[in-house]
């Protein structure tokens, strides 16, 4: 279930009430497959979320505007996130990919000025929705300043991929990560 202090918030990630805007952490229950639009948008004190490996969608502001997310790793049977899905995240330093999404809607990242580190455990780039990126093109430091994490020896397709190509520092990932 949603794990909050608070009386009437819902355990579901389709409708959560409204009386829920302030959580501090959410462990969303086993065996979730969506994450729908909007759903903890606008949580303004939301520090941890716990997706679990059942989530198979995320869709579009999901966490948008949970300005105190810090870092996220998304679940490995991930295999769509939609636009927008943690935008104005403005804490948001580092986030994982899963290594087998299908497609990353448009500017997924847009606002994450604080950003240092993208982590994609996919040997082949994922593709993005209407040829789109992870920031806004407007936010072109954080390409300078962020570095992209990838599996050894794709480095150059990343570097070459749409999107992924904007990276400025692509670096392999090590074994121990």
């Amino acid at each position: 279930s949603v794990s909050n202090n608070r009386a009437g918030c819902g355990s579901s990630a389709r409708m959560p009430s409204k009386s829920c805007g302030r959580m501090r952490e959410i462990n969303l229950p086993a065996g979730l497959d969506d994450i729908a639009s909007q759903a903890f948008a606008y949580d303004s004190l939301l520090h941890v979320v716990s997706i679990p490996e059942s989530v198979r969608h995320i869709g579009s502001n999901a966490f948008a505007f949970c300005r105190k997310l810090r870092t996220v790793t998304l679940p490995g049977r991930l295999k769509e996130i939609e636009s927008y899905a943690f935008c104005e995240c403005s804490d948001l330093e580092e986030i994982t990919f899963p290594a087998n999404s299908n497609m990353l809607g448009e500017m997924i990242l847009w606002g994450c000025r604080k950003m240092r580190n993208v982590i994609v455990p996919s040997v082949t780039p994922p593709t993005f929705d209407c040829n789109s990126q992870l920031f806004d093109l407007e936010e072109d430091f954080i390409y300078d300043r962020c570095t992209l994490t990838v599996p050894v020896g794709s480095e150059r397709r990343y570097a070459a991929a749409p999107g992924w190509k904007l990276f400025k520092h692509i670096r392999p990932q090590k074994p121990s990560e």
